[in-house]
């Protein structure tokens, strides 16, 4: 990012979506596959006016802009720029951003790449970095980092109200072996983004941008009311997560546009209990992830020791593991620690359930 640059362009010039060429070029884009024609060249202007105010909800004052310096990103970075979108351009941009959120953090989790260039679309980079690192700070309890423990913890608190409202649901999750740091992950990490329609994605932050946590509780209670019959009649876990997900072998185009809508549309008759965020998350930690994620540190400290000890004793002709790798690909840096396959594994690997690894698998990300 360069801001002696970027203070003499409009806001309107960096919006990706005004860019000619822009849907041409980006049409086939993993970030767009979700769009449906809701954003479409020569018909934006409604949508863009919508979004005018999202940074004011946030109450972000833009107009001193701080300085930003270029900064060489790291690998998995790029990697997530480059599953993003198509176009070079395009890539650099959310790869600046991105990579000064790693360096004023010092930490990154790949939900964050979903969610900036979701916001790159409607405003202008720095508008989209601030808006990223003040939901990271102020809004998700720093839920974007490589370790996220503050994240798993309100997974956790959303699972003791499901085992309130919906104890059948809970019961049947807990037969499947499904986990809520799993299933809550596309909406409370991810922001909806790969799950809801564009045109329902919208309307998700609009919410969310004023209520901020407690909405993705009423979402993520309001899916599962809509959804529970489906839920308690499948007994195969991959059906259920691509419930959760709203996966398109689940559910695509328009009737995941309606049912995307009448999820949040029934977030507004969802009534939270009291609840006191502080000591909810300090007990849940304690009861459900402090002794886990001991064991995982203890673990990760072995491994690195026998590493070490590995290395010490080869010959520099042997070949062996590059350390970091993925064990199972052997191609990608590890994101996880998974504890019932005894192996570090990356965040795709986990995703495709490659080899006899499941996403219903206990894992812990890596430091």
């Amino acid at each position: 990012l360069n801001p002696s640059k970027k203070a003499k362009r409009t806001l309107e010039d960096n919006k990706m979506i005004r860019n000619p060429g822009f849907f041409e070029a980006e049409k086939d884009a993993p970030l767009l596959i979700r769009n449906y024609n809701f954003l479409k060249q020569g018909s934006i202007d409604h949508v863009l006016e919508r979004v005018r105010d999202w940074p004011e909800r946030l109450g972000l004052d833009l107009s001193d802009r701080d300085a930003v310096h270029k900064i060489d990103p790291i690998r998995i970075i790029i990697h997530d720029a480059e599953r993003t979108f198509k176009t070079k351009p395009n890539q650099e941009r959310l790869v600046d951003i991105l990579t000064q959120f790693n360096h004023n953090t010092g930490d990154y989790h790949q939900a964050i790449c979903a969610v900036t260039s979701f916001l790159l679309l409607f405003f202008d980079d720095y508008t989209a970095m601030k808006m990223v690192s003040h939901i990271h700070e102020n809004v998700l309890n720093r839920y974007w980092c490589a370790e996220a423990v503050n994240f798993a913890t309100d997974a956790y608190l959303f699972q003791r109200l499901v085992d309130e409202k919906y104890p059948l649901i809970s019961a049947h999750l807990e037969k499947l072996g499904i986990l809520p740091e799993t299933f809550c992950q596309k909406w409370f990490l991810g922001l909806g983004v790969h799950v809801l329609a564009f045109e329902s994605l919208v309307s998700f932050y609009e919410a969310f941008l004023v209520e901020g946590f407690p909405f993705l509780i009423k979402f993520g209670l309001s899916l599962i009311d809509l959804l529970q019959v489906e839920i308690l009649a499948s007994n195969d876990s991959s059906k259920v997560f691509q419930m959760f997900r709203l996966d398109e072998a689940y559910v695509n185009g328009d009737d995941l546009i309606k049912i995307g809508n009448r999820i949040i549309d029934r977030t507004s008759s969802v009534t939270l209990p009291s609840i006191n965020y502080p000591l909810w998350r300090e007990e849940i930690y304690s009861e459900k992830l402090k002794d886990r994620l001991e064991r995982a540190k203890q673990y990760a400290q072995e491994n690195q020791q026998e590493s070490d000890e590995e290395s010490d004793e080869l010959n520099s002709g042997d070949e062996g593991e590059v350390e970091g790798l993925c064990q199972l690909c052997k191609e990608n840096y590890f994101d996880y620690v998974c504890e019932d396959c005894d192996k570090s594994i990356c965040q795709l690997c986990h995703k495709q359930q490659r080899d006899t690894h499941k996403k219903s698998h206990r894992v812990t990300e890596r430091d």
